[in-house]
């Protein structure tokens, strides 16, 4: 996992390769990551094995519970950035998910922090441009 992490890999495809080492490790029928999509605002999904749609939600609390996963919030500076959810039995695989949820929180904050540092460069220099 944390190769996948350093990997430099496109944040969809390292989030991908993750779910799948999960759902193997776990071993789960399924494994959804729920994220911060940084085009839209809205929260999205990274699935193995893959979703036929990805919804998008306003909120994390709008993510339907179907009853029989294992949800972990994923928790950065206070914030819940995100979700892993699990389909597996009750008892499989508890202590990885909370390895994964703290390797996985630092790796989403940091894309939220260079998201936001990005609208506020571009903010910036259209306010120089403004200024010529």
């Amino acid at each position: 996992m944390a190769r996948l992490l350093n990997g430099g890999l496109g944040v969809e495809e390292t989030l991908a390769g993750i779910a799948e080492e999960l759902r193997t490790g776990v071993p789960a029928e399924s494994v959804s990551i729920w994220f911060r999509d940084d085009v839209t605002g809205c929260f999205r999904v990274v699935a193995a094995p893959p979703l036929s749609s990805t919804p998008l939600y306003d909120s994390l609390e709008q993510v339907p519970a179907d009853g029989s996963s294992v949800r972990l919030p994923l928790n950065y500076e206070e914030a819940t950035i995100g979700l892993v959810e699990v389909r597996s039995r009750p008892d499989a695989g508890s202590e990885l998910l909370e390895v994964v949820g703290n390797l996985l929180a630092p790796y989403l904050g940091s894309l939220a922090l260079s998201s936001d540092f990005a609208i506020e460069v571009a903010a910036q220099s259209r306010e120089i441009e403004e200024q010529r």
